[in-house]
């Protein structure tokens, strides 16, 4: 198994969080669009880097996003979708890369996934 060294966790909902302000919108984009991209599969060790760029990215906008959402109507049809899906990311971010390949293609992709959601939704990107 291949180690990573990681950030901080996320803030717990109700914690202290970053401002907009401090989303870099293209580095984040950036990051998305290469564990995005179609065609051969990169290297372990370029993906370990790529995986520690998205996870960075994800826990500074997963506190963002809870909080966004919690601005919502609770218990309404999009908060519950919303917040099942940011449920999801936090799970993800438990996700090591795994010992393959196939597996670590698989969670740079899921985590970059997940930072086009949570850009959707603390809605920096407009």
């Amino acid at each position: 198994m291949h180690a990573t060294t990681r950030p901080p966790e996320p803030a717990g909902p109700g914690q202290a969080t970053a401002d907009t302000g401090s989303v870099d919108v293209p580095t984040i984009r950036a990051a998305i669009d290469r564990a995005l991209v179609r065609g051969p599969s990169p290297r372990y060790e370029e993906l370990v880097d790529l995986e520690r760029l998205l996870h960075g990215h994800t826990i500074l906008l997963l506190p963002l996003a809870e909080s966004a959402n919690d601005s919502q109507w609770r218990d309404s049809p999009d908060w519950e979708e919303r917040d099942a899906r940011l449920r999801d990311v936090r799970d993800h971010l438990t996700h090591g890369l795994g010992d393959g390949l196939l597996s670590a293609v698989a969670q740079v992709r899921r985590l970059a996934r997940d930072c086009e959601v949570l850009l959707t939704y603390v809605a920096v990107e407009r």
